[in-house]
């Protein structure tokens, strides 16, 4: 799929790579994890291997980049501290690999998210239309009061599991992931890698 690193945009950073326009660019494709291959985005490191002009940019596109690296498309999905509906504590990577064997739509959302919320009835659809034996769906809230996410939950009736992110999984899925919000949706293959951003962000 290189729809990621659309062809003009790649000459442009190709022939101009110290460009502080082309590091923009570049820094734009590598956000949103998962949305580029591991080879896609070692093109972009390769290319790429400094701005005079720039060091700060060129600072931010490195960090960028190990980031990128550790959510390319085929890798497990990275770790984010959560907890249930009940207050335990969990880790996102430990809830995935119970779903080990079966696809799996991880449904990144908050009650306060209107977009997110306007796409519930979608995946149950999806949840109704495609055998538990094989899909499976979570949901993980980036909401920061409880209240307000049981409240979204009991209205919004999701037949599946519930997580919700805690302070520091807020901010590690906004800098590990490479995002600016929710919703952002992954799909996770049977064998525990992620293949799908589906988010269109």
């Amino acid at each position: 799929d290189m729809e990621a690193l659309n062809e003009v945009e790649l000459n442009f950073i190709q022939s101009h790579p110290t460009s502080p326009v082309a590091i923009n660019l570049a820094c734009e494709k590598l956000t949103n994890g998962y949305n580029l291959t591991a080879e896609q985005i070692d093109l972009l490191g390769k290319t790429i291997t400094g701005c005079p002009s720039d060091t700060t940019r060129y600072a931010d596109f490195v960090r960028r980049l190990e980031a990128a690296r550790l959510t390319a498309n085929g890798k497990p999905i990275v770790d984010l501290d959560m907890v249930t509906p009940s207050g335990e504590r969990c880790q996102l990577a430990d809830v995935v690999k119970n779903y080990e064997g079966k696809y799996l739509l991880v449904d990144f959302w908050a009650s306060w998210c209107g977009i997110c919320r306007a796409g519930t009835p979608k995946i149950k659809e999806y949840y109704n239309t495609y055998p538990r034996e094989w899909f499976e769906v979570i949901s993980v809230s980036s909401d920061e009061k409880s209240d307000a996410w049981h409240s979204a939950m009991e209205k919004d009736q999701m037949p599946w599991t519930q997580y919700c992110l805690t302070p520091q999984g807020i901010k590690d899925l906004m800098s590990k992931y490479q995002i600016i919000g929710v919703p952002y949706y992954l799909l996770i293959s049977p064998d525990g890698k992620v293949i799908a951003n589906p988010s269109g962000r």
